[in-house]
Formats: C-alpha cells, structure tokens, sequence
C-alpha cells in the first residue's frame, strides 16, 4: 500500500465519512408529541467565577436551544447574581467545590455534564473533572478543562476507559498538542491523529477547525466540513459544547451527538451568515434545527392551528393540596417528628445548650427557642416552621436544628400566632419580629429557612413592604424556601380558607411570587421530586419571576421526596439541603 493509506501502526489508514444528516439523523432526539421535559435531557454546565461567566452562559443556552428539555447551570456562590440577571429559562445551582458537584450529580435525572468553558486553569477544575468522571452521567471537556487535564492525561484517560457514560472532548489544536504531544508531527494527518487519541482514551474526539475530525474509539470517523470561516469567532466553540450535550442528554452516543452537534453549529453559522458573534449563534440554531425537522421529521411541524394542545385543569382544589391523602404512612410522619424533637431537645437541655421560650411578643406564641452550638456561633439560622399556617410549633422540628449546629451556627425557632387566632399578613410581622429578636441573641449573618408556609414567610422576608429592621435584613445571607408556598390565590378555592380568611387583596399582597424582593441575596427553592405536582408548580414559580428580576434564585428538586420528608436533609450535617444552606 502507497504511504498515504498506511497509519503509524502499518495497518489501513482509516478513511473518514462526510458528516451530513443521513449518517445520524434516525437517531436525532426529535420531540416527540407524547414526550415531555426530562425524555428530552438535562444538562448541566459548569461556570466559572463572577468574572467569567459569559463562556458557560453561552454553552447553556445553546444545550437548551438544540433540544435539551432542561439545562442548570452550576455556578460558584459569588457568580450566581451574575449569571441570573443574564439567564431566565436555565436553572441555576450553587456549587463552589468538587463536593457540591458530587451532590448535584446524585441526581439521576441529569444526563450530561460539560465542563471547561470559562471554568478556569487552577487545581479547582482538576477535581471537577475527577468528580465529574467519577459520575454516572456523561460528560462534554471543553476549553480549560482540557488544559488542565494535560498535566495529567493519562491518569484521566484511564478514568475515561473505564465508565460506562460517553465523553467528549473537543480540543483545537492547541489543546490537542498539548494533550497528545506525541501526536502532533507532520507525518500524521488530522483524521489519523483524532482516531489514535480517540482509541487511546475511549472517549470521542472531536478535533475542531475548518475540517472538524470526529473520531469515535470504536473506528468511526467523521469529516464535518460545513463551517464557514465567519464561525472563527470567540465563544463559538462554548456554543458547539452545549449543542452536543443536548445532543448526548437526548439519547445519541458520543459519535453521533458530536457529529450532529458540528453539523448544526457549522449550519446554523452558515445561515446567519458574516458578521455573526457567538451571541448570534442561538438565532441561527433554531432555524438550523428547524430545517432539520422539516427534511427529516415534517410530520413535527404540523401547524399548531391543527392542533388543541389542552392542560389539565385542576377541578378539586383540596386535593391538590392534600399531602395527608396522597403519601403513604402519612400519619406516622408527626409522632415521629415529635419523638425526634424531644430527644433532642433533651440532649441540649442537658448540655446547656438550649434556650426555650424565649419571648419577641407578648401573645400566647409570640416565642422562639434558640439552639447553641458547642464554640461561639458563626452565624444564625432561623427554622419557620409549616403546617399551612394552621397547625404545629416549634417543639415538633426541633432535631432539624442538628445539621447546622454541626457546622456551628445557632438555630432559632419561632412560634407564631395561627389561624383562625391571626391573618396571614399578621404572621408574616409576627415573623419578622422573632427574627429581629433573635439577631439580637446571636452575631454574624442569618439564613433563613421554612417549610411550607414557612417557606412562604421567609421568602415575604425578603419583601420591603414586610417591617424588618434594615440592620437585620442587611444581615441576611441566604433564604431557602422549602416546598414553599409562593402564590396564595389558589388558597382562595379551597376549604381551609374558610380558617385562613384570605381574600383577594391579601392573597396577593402576601404572594411573594407576586411582589419584588429586595436585591442581593440569594434564594434556594427546593423541593421534593415526589411532592404533589402543586408543590412542585409552586416551587419553580418563585426562581422564574424572582430569577427574571435579577435575584439569585435556584431550583432544586431532590429525587425520591416527598412534602413529609423533604425536610429531613437538615438534620443531616452531610446533606445537600445542609450543604446548601450554609458556607461549607
């Protein structure tokens, strides 16, 4: 055989196919009419710190344009604010370490993980690769990510050779030099050089430039030549990440994901035409995307006037509430919680490290205990608890104060007034004062968290219609809303409204959903994955509206929860919920 057709192991150089639809497009994730959100993935990107988003906002949105049904962006606490005033539709998720990634990846339902893009060149993002690696979902390398992992490649290529999940990775050729400087010589061509890296680490090898190289570790190889040299531009690559991830997160395998991802990208440059930026990529996707449907998937775009696409309404408005009807044991669940409290409290009392009943009123309930840790506090959180303000008081949470004591804060736990005894406007004042009083007890930043309609009063603390001292506000830190109840006026069709008293004015004047917070602190709404779906709904509303008025507002919904044992994660010193919750 000539020179030309032998590789460096004397065998048949490979030859690689034109990348086009037909090689990939019966496998494409197309939406399909019976599918819904998660059939169609979940990415999750990492960002990298307040000054260095913008790469990994562009991977995002480009996951959730081509196809991703959901997308969250990880982002280190100090960048949340800045990724939320630029972001509405991707979620956002606090994660500042390799162990908050862990805990984030414990949720099944992500499918894909890119990392790299503005992630940025320090050990840090060693570990996230490891962590990430070390996951069950698969993983787009990008950018950063693939620098640093040449100063330890082949211990990451064995990590790779031995998952299950598909990688990425998607070097130019600078960082393909430096990942494999043995093959970057004259003597070996790109389609050869992109098939040896690809068998060496067993993950797809996607070789970018104006002759992209896709190779896959079982042989496969690909030529996608469709770019136009306008798509030399920066942040075009971050782009090409995300339209893979969505492509790996609706089912493809590594090969296909990528060639489908080059195709779309180098097409989507290719309509927009000179003088498109990155920015300008996500405009051109959708009519990418759009041509795609209509070649090999018509029967997608039939008219919507052919259609009615209804949503079930809700007719029994009780029952969509009722937590005690649809969880199984449901009425084990108090005595339990009770049994627990009281242990712990025991065990405080005992240790001097309880202070109960402390007073901020002087109505019946106007009290809170108080929690000390074993050395002086680091700060204060305070624990409002739910019971859709009719029912419970602190002596029945007690032992959720265990997790944040660990990490030494003090926990307060105030009572308030219920209904039928008090309105809804009445507690959330009621509320604001315990806690002021409590700020008084202990120094250093509050956290606030509630469960429920707890979840709804200390979000109404963030509110500046609510009378809470600016000295006190100032302090706050975090608020972490619990399967919170963010719009009351559903609350006005159901039969317990005829204790609450709501009616309309209050209903929305106490909707935190439908007020505008104060800026500056950052807001966790967390929730159950097996919480009745008005819990979930209520849940996702608050991130939505608050997100798109600039707040740091994220979404967590933890699988396998419901609206009983949701809580639990507090009294864990290792839980996410916990983690979360405070500055590990």
């Amino acid at each position: 055989m000539s020179r030309e057709k032998i590789d460096r192991q004397g065998q048949p150089r490979a030859q690689p196919v034109r990348n086009e639809p037909r090689l990939w497009a019966d496998r494409f994730p197309f939406a399909r009419s019976a599918g819904h959100k998660y059939d169609r993935g979940h990415v999750l990107v990492l960002s990298g710190g307040p000054s260095s988003t913008g790469a990994a906002r562009l991977t995002a949105t480009a996951a959730l344009r081509s196809g991703a049904g959901l997308v969250t962006l990880a982002s280190p606490r100090d960048a949340l604010t800045v990724n939320a005033a630029h972001l509405t539709a991707v979620m956002l998720a606090p994660c500042d370490n390799a162990g908050e990634l862990t805990a984030l990846l414990m949720d099944e339902r992500i499918d894909a993980v890119v990392l790299g893009p503005g992630l940025g060149l320090g050990v840090k993002t060693d570990h996230l690769l490891r962590a990430t690696l070390a996951s069950r979902q698969a993983a787009i390398v990008d950018a950063d990510a693939l620098t640093r992992a040449a100063t330890h490649g082949d211990t990451l290529f064995a990590a790779i050779r031995e998952r299950d999940a598909p990688v990425v990775l998607t070097p130019h050729e600078g960082e393909f030099a430096r990942l494999f400087p043995d093959l970057n010589d004259n003597e070996t061509d790109r389609a050869e050089r992109a098939s040896l890296a690809a068998k060496r680490t067993g993950a797809t090898v996607l070789l970018k430039g104006s002759q992209t190289m896709i190779a896959a570790p079982d042989g496969r190889l690909a030529l996608n030549d469709n770019a136009p040299p306008w798509l030399a531009t920066a942040g075009s690559g971050d782009t090409l990440a995300g339209i893979i991830a969505a492509m790996v997160a609706g089912g493809m395998d590594g090969f296909d994901a990528a060639c489908a991802g080059a195709w779309l990208h180098g097409k989507a440059a290719t309509m927009l035409g000179p003088g498109m930026t990155a920015e300008d990529l996500d405009g051109g996707l959708r009519e990418a995307i759009r041509s795609l449907y209509a070649s090999h998937f018509p029967g997608a775009l039939k008219s919507m006037n052919d259609r009615q696409d209804t949503s079930p309404l809700i007719t029994d408005w009780d029952d969509a509430y009722d937590n005690r009807k649809h969880i199984p044991g449901a009425a084990d669940f108090p005595p339990r919680w009770q049994a627990s409290a009281a242990d712990f409290r025991r065990r405080m009392e005992e240790s001097g490290r309880a202070r109960l009943g402390l007073r901020y009123g002087t109505a019946a309930r106007q009290t809170f205990d108080l929690f000390l840790p074993e050395d002086t506090p680091k700060g204060l959180v305070v624990f409002v608890h739910g019971g859709f303000w009719r029912a419970y008081d602190p002596s029945v949470w007690s032992h959720l104060a265990t997790g944040p004591l660990a990490h030494g804060h003090a926990v307060a736990m105030p009572s308030y007034t219920l209904a039928p005894g008090a309105r809804i406007r009445a507690m959330t004042r009621e509320i604001a004062a315990s806690i002021e009083q409590a700020a008084t007890e202990v120094t250093g930043p509050i956290r606030l968290i509630g469960h429920s309609a707890g979840g709804h009063l200390v979000t109404r603390m963030l509110c500046p219609d609510v009378p809470l001292a600016a000295n006190v506000r100032s302090r706050i830190a975090h608020v972490v809303s619990l399967s919170g109840l963010h719009d009351l006026r559903p609350f006005l069709k159901l039969a317990m409204n005829d204790t609450l008293r709501l009616d309309a004015a209050e209903a929305v004047a106490e909707s935190p959903a439908l007020l505008k917070p104060v800026e500056g602190i950052p807001v966790t709404a967390w929730v159950g994955g097996d919480e009745l779906p008005e819990f979930i709904r209520q849940t996702r509303l608050l991130p939505l509206i608050w997100g798109g008025l600039g707040i740091a507002a994220t979404t967590v919904e933890e699988p396998g929860r419901h609206h009983f044992d949701v809580i639990d994660g507090l009294a864990d010193p290792d839980h996410p919920l916990t983690q979360t919750l405070l500055p590990l």
